[in-house]
């Protein structure tokens, strides 16, 4: 099976490389960021945060 590098765009819903920082057709910025990968960053830091305060 092969992955694709592509992603739909959040605005126009065209085809986009992952981790672009432009759309080039609507010229939104990070166009294949959704708000899952948003919620898992916020989850990671949050994560790191506190385990690095528990072992200081």
């Amino acid at each position: 099976m092969e992955e694709t590098n592509l992603k739909k765009c959040r605005n126009c819903t065209y085809d986009v490389k992952k981790g672009i920082r432009r759309c080039p057709y609507c010229g939104i910025v990070n166009p294949s960021v959704d708000i899952k990968d948003v919620f898992q960053m916020i989850f990671i830091v949050v994560l790191v945060m506190g385990i690095y305060t528990y072992f200081q």
